[in-house]
Order: C-alpha cells, then sequence, then structure tokens
C-alpha cells in the first residue's frame, strides 16, 4: 500500500474572494489503524472557518483505505462522515448513543481528521449529493 507524502486541493485562501480558488499542496497526518480513507465525490461547508480552507465536512465518497482496526468498513465502500468525527466516548451522554452531543466532541471542520468511529456506510443508491443531509 503506497503512502500519500503530499495532495494538492483547490482552496479558499481569502473570505472576501469565495470565488478565487487557489492550488495548494498539504500533508496528510500519520495513517493509524483507526483511520479511514476517502476520496470526497460531494461536501457541505458552512460558518467562520480557518484559511486557507479547502471544503469538506458532512462528506460523502468511497474508501481508499482502511487501517487495521476498522472492521465494518471496507475499500471500494461508498460512506459519509457527519458534523462530528470524535467524542469522549465515556460521558453518559456517549454512554447513551449521543455522541454527537458530547462537549468534548470533535467537528470535521478546520482541518480534523476523521478515525473509523466516525464514518457511516451508505448504499450505494444513496451516495450523492442527497446522501449530506442525513449526515
Amino acid at each position: 500500500m503506497s503512502t500519500l507524502v503530499e495532495f494538492k486541493g483547490y482552496a479558499l485562501t481569502d473570505s472576501k474572494r469565495w470565488g478565487n480558488l487557489e492550488v495548494i499542496s498539504l500533508k496528510p497526518k500519520a495513517f493509524k489503524s483507526d483511520d479511514v480513507e476517502i476520496t470526497i465525490t460531494h461536501c457541505g461547508g458552512w460558518g467562520e472557518s480557518k484559511l486557507p480552507l479547502i471544503l469538506g465536512h458532512e462528506i460523502v465518497g468511497k474508501v481508499t483505505r482502511v487501517g487495521d482496526n476498522v472492521k465494518d468498513i471496507k475499500v471500494g465502500d461508498p460512506v459519509g462522515v457527519g458534523a462530528h468525527i470524535g467524542s469522549c466516548m465515556s460521558c453518559s451522554v456517549c454512554k447513551s448513543a449521543y455522541e454527537n452531543y458530547c462537549v468534548n466532541g470533535i467537528p470535521t471542520h478546520n482541518g480534523e481528521y476523521s478515525d473509523g468511529v466516525f464514518v457511516f456506510s451508505i448504499p450505494d443508491e444513496t451516495a450523492s449529493p442527497h446522501a449530506l443531509k442525513v449526515l
């Protein structure tokens, strides 16, 4: 399996010029055993964001790589990631299966990465912009 050393993306670099995107280079974090790598096909975006901004929260795409600890998702699966990519998993809210309300939750925007816990399988027939509405 090859290791991605760098990737390029269109980024908003000036919040006053939304129509003027620039190509920038970024280095991904080291891939870990709980990680899922996704080629994004559709995404949302809103609110205050750090610049440079490459859009992509509440995403839909295809899995291109999974870590050794990821069991229910495989390469090629259509998946989605909602507005959160992490939580403490130990508070009463998380233990009641409401991780998206955790006060220590990690939102998907502003440069965070997702592990396999917050990646959801999507049926093939739904893997489109329409799936963003339910994430």
